[in-house]
Formats: C-alpha cells, sequence, structure tokens
C-alpha cells in the first residue's frame, strides 16, 4: 500500500478556486465604479473599510450594501491586505496609499509570511494620521461567501459538502488581522459551487 489519500488539501485548494470562478461573475472595476457613482447616492457619515481581494474590483460587500442600503459612508476606503513570499515587509513599505475621486481611496497593506498582521495599528499609523481620522469612526466590512455543495459540475458533492464545512469553520477575517469585533459588519453571499 501507498500512503493514505488526504481529502483536505485538494479538496480546499479546489473549492477555493470554484468559490473564485463562481465570483468573477458580475465583477466591477472600482475606476468605473466610481466614475459612473451618482453624486445624489446618499452618504452617511463616517468611513467604511470594505476588504477586499482585488483591489481593482468592486467588493460584493460594497454592492450588497449600496443595493440594501441605498446610501455609501461618506469616506470608503476599499483595503487589500497582501501577504508576500518575503518574510518580512518593512513598516516603510507596509501602505500604499491611492486617493480616488468621491471620497473613495484604496489602501494595500503588505506584509510578509512571518509578520504579525494587524490591520487597525497600520491604519492609524499610516493611513488615518494623515486624513485627521480618528479609528474609532471607521467600520470594517467583510464580505462572506456562504457556500453551497450542488449538482453542478466542479467536484463530487461529497466534496463540495466538506469544503462547504471547512469554509464555514475557517479562521475568520476579524482575528486574523485582529479587527475590532464591535466594528465589525460581515455581509454574506451565497455561493452554488
Amino acid at each position: 500500500g501507498g500512503l493514505p489519500v488526504d481529502p483536505l488539501t485538494p479538496t480546499w485548494r479546489r473549492g477555493g478556486r470554484l468559490v473564485g470562478t463562481r465570483t468573477r461573475k458580475g465583477v466591477v472595476r472600482v475606476d468605473a465604479f466610481v466614475d459612473r457613482l451618482d453624486e445624489r447616492t446618499p452618504r452617511v457619515p463616517g468611513t467604511a473599510s470594505h476588504l477586499t481581494a482585488d483591489p481593482d474590483q468592486v467588493p460584493s460587500s460594497l454592492l450588497v450594501n449600496l443595493r440594501h442600503n441605498n446610501a455609501l459612508h461618506e469616506q470608503v476606503g476599499l483595503l487589500h491586505v497582501h501577504t508576500s513570499g518575503m518574510a518580512h515587509v518593512p513598516n516603510s513599505q507596509r501602505a500604499h496609499i491611492e486617493q480616488l475621486s468621491k471620497g473613495f481611496s484604496r489602501v494595500i497593506l503588505r506584509y510578509g509570511f512571518r509578520d504579525r498582521v494587524d490591520v487597525p495599528r497600520a491604519l492609524r499609523e499610516k493611513v488615518f494620521h494623515r486624513k485627521g481620522f480618528d479609528d474609532d469612526d471607521v467600520t470594517y466590512v467583510i464580505g462572506l461567501d456562504d457556500v453551497y455543495a450542488t449538482a453542478r459540475p466542479g467536484m463530487p458533492l461529497w466534496r463540495e459538502r466538506l469544503f462547504a464545512v471547512m469554509n464555514r469553520n475557517s479562521t475568520g477575517v476579524t482575528n486574523l488581522y485582529k479587527l475590532p469585533h464591535e466594528r465589525v459588519v460581515e455581509i454574506g453571499r451565497p455561493v452554488d459551487i
């Protein structure tokens, strides 16, 4: 006999790719979204930092929030956390900030794979002091994929069910990035794999 087959690792990788494929439909580019944004869209006081896997795309959490509440925060940060292949990223290279128009900004925080990730601290040190923000004024918005196993082509149904359970039990972004629980809003969307 050979070594026992571990179904977890290939299931996690394949499931992640399936979720990515299913959620890429309807992707909106940030520049196009901001350009088309109607100045009459109601704005509420404060800052929303929407976490995004791709800093060039509008996160689904922002689109769902806008569709359901018909309003945006006065300041909207599109926040991407990037882990590099380097062990450490120097603090001087931690943040890249790009001011867009209409109250939008794009923030990319870079960490090495051995660095301790602390998003609120990096934002306080690298971003908020430039704008005069009080970090108590920030709401962190996280988009969650609620994964459902289906008969659609992709993986055998038992592996899709396993992936759905693994996805629900994975370490949350709130803890991983040291976000303050009381200021986190999670916006979910169903994803059939």
